[in-house]
């Protein structure tokens, strides 16, 4: 893991950098195939700015952030990144019959189902899943 710390404008202090550490490495648990950290520090009169750029094997997360301190402004770009990340996992996507589940079955015909699937269907949405049209007498 490499973590890049850059300043614009000023020279930060060795506590603020180890502060910045200490926070980027909590983002491991979130994602831990992150390979480095940018963090690019920016003070501008009254307002002190921060850019994360984190690239992981999964993907990039960008974020900018800046209030008047810089340690409340990290903070909130590391609570920014967090929510990408947790957005980002596969286990947030939601597989295709229960994204569509308000739809009719008919939307599916052209993927294939379980048999167990399609008894479910029949029995939601009383059809017949053979697409055997059943007698109105009981015959057949």
């Amino acid at each position: 893991m490499k973590t890049e710390i850059t300043a614009r404008n000023f020279k930060p202090s060795p506590h603020l950098k180890s502060f910045i550490e200490v926070r980027l490495r909590t983002l491991l648990k979130y994602d831990s195939h992150i390979t480095s950290f940018k963090v690019v520090l920016l003070k501008e009169g009254r307002a002190e700015k921060v850019e994360l750029i984190i690239t992981s094997n999964k993907g990039n997360y960008i974020t900018k952030c800046y209030t008047s301190v810089f340690e409340k402004t990290v903070i909130n770009a590391i609570e920014k990144i967090k929510v990408q990340i947790n957005n980002n996992h596969p286990h947030k996507q939601k597989p295709l019959l229960l994204g569509r589940a308000k739809y009719h079955p008919s939307d599916y015909e052209t993927y294939e189902y379980s048999s167990i699937l399609l008894d479910w269907m029949a029995m939601q949405y009383q059809i017949n899943p053979t697409n055997k049209k059943t007698s109105l007498l009981g015959g057949d």
